[in-house]
C-alpha cells in the first residue's frame, strides 16, 4: 500500500515584510506612471481593520478605467518589462509575492468616493463603504 497525501488547497500567504516590500515596489511604480490606485481583496480588508501585520496571498489593486491613461500605461510597460499585460489585468511578481493590477471598466459606487486608510507614510484608498465593496468584490473584476 502506498501513502498519499494531500495537498492544502489554501493559497500561499506571504509574510508582512514580503508584502510590505512588494506593496512599495508597485505603489512606487504606479506613482511615477501618474497612475491613481485603489487597494483590493485580502490586503483592502486587512488595511480596513487596521490590522497591519498582514499576511496575505497576493497584492490586488485595482485601476478605474479613466485614470489609466495612454501614458500611464506607456510608463508601466517599459517599468514593468517582466509583467504580462492584458485587456484587464496586469500581473507581475516582486520577489515571488504576485501583483495584480485590475482594470475596472464598469461603475460601483464603491469605487467613487474611496475612503482613505494612512499605512506607513501613506494615504490608501479603500472602497468605501467597505461593507457593500466586499459583499461585491467579485464583481469588480
Amino acid at each position: 500500500m502506498t501513502k498519499t497525501t494531500l495537498q492544502s488547497s489554501s493559497p500561499v500567504l506571504f509574510t508582512h515584510p514580503q508584502v510590505n516590500d512588494a506593496f512599495l515596489y508597485i505603489q512606487d511604480i504606479l506613482e511615477r506612471s501618474q497612475i491613481e490606485f485603489i487597494v483590493l481583496d485580502d490586503l483592502a480588508k486587512k488595511l480596513f481593520e487596521y490590522n497591519y501585520m498582514f499576511e496575505v496571498p497576493e497584492i490586488s489593486l485595482g485601476v478605474l478605467q479613466r485614470h489609466f491613461t495612454e501614458s500611464g500605461s506607456s510608463t508601466l510597460h517599459s517599468m514593468l518589462k517582466k509583467a504580462v499585460f492584458d485587456d484587464s489585468t496586469i500581473s507581475c511578481e516582486y520577489n515571488s509575492v504576485p501583483i495584480v493590477i485590475w482594470i475596472i471598466k464598469k461603475k460601483f459606487k464603491f469605487l467613487e468616493r474611496p475612503d482613505k486608510r494612512a499605512y506607513l507614510d501613506m494615504d490608501l484608498a479603500l472602497p468605501n463603504p467597505f461593507k457593500s465593496y466586499w459583499n461585491a468584490r467579485w464583481l469588480v473584476r
